[in-house]
This record gives C-alpha cells, sequence and structure tokens, in this order.
C-alpha cells in the first residue's frame, strides 16, 4: 500500500498542474469566442471552468509541497544512497520539486 502512495504522489502532481494549466487556456480562450460572438454558449462555462482550473493548481501545489516533505524523508532515511546521492537528491526535491518526483520514485522506490 505505501508503494502505491508513493506512485500516486510522485504522477498526481504533475498531471494534476498539467491538466489544470491546459484547462485555464481552454477556459479563456473560449471566453473570448463567447465575447467575440463566434461560440453560442452562456457566460458562465468559462468562468466556471477557470475556477475549476485555478482549484486544480492549488490542489497540485499543496501535493508538490506534500510530496517534497515526504520524498525527502524517504530519501534521507534512504539506506541505498551511498555518499552525497541523498543530498542531491534532496536538492532536487527542493529545486525541481514535482519533476524529480517521478525520476525519484523510477530509480528509488520502484525497485524495492
Amino acid at each position: 500500500m505505501k508503494k502505491l502512495w508513493y506512485t500516486f504522489l510522485a504522477f498526481f502532481p504533475l498531471i494534476d498542474v498539467i491538466v489544470s494549466v491546459v484547462l485555464m487556456i481552454v477556459s479563456m480562450v473560449l471566453m473570448v469566442s463567447i465575447a467575440a460572438g463566434s461560440v453560442d454558449a452562456s457566460a458562465a462555462l468559462p468562468s466556471v471552468l477557470l475556477w475549476i482550473s485555478i482549484a486544480g493548481i492549488i490542489l497540485g501545489i499543496v501535493f508538490c509541497i506534500w510530496g517534497a516533505v515526504v520524498f525527502t524523508a524517504h530519501a534521507k532515511n534512504n539506506e541505498r544512497l551511498e555518499g552525497n546521492a541523498k543530498g542531491i537528491w534532496i536538492g532536487s526535491f527542493v529545486t525541481l520539486i514535482c519533476f524529480a518526483f517521478p525520476v525519484y520514485w523510477w530509480k528509488c522506490i520502484r525497485k524495492s
């Protein structure tokens, strides 16, 4: 169960933020299309999509922070990491945040 949780935490924040940004772009394009009169739709639809995308980005940020804490603790306690590999992984979690999670999962957690 713990490995499944690490898998979720490694991939969800990145996927969530990407989907939310795409949804935000779609809502803005839809908003401009409705204002220009080229699309016949309710003006509330782009607003709702925009708020959903903002909530998704906030959720992704929260999971990125949570993942940074969890993966940093895992790297610190990982006995298979030797030398300065622990410091390199912890530094990547701090600087690259959710972009480093899938790489760490692939290299260090997937095989365990």
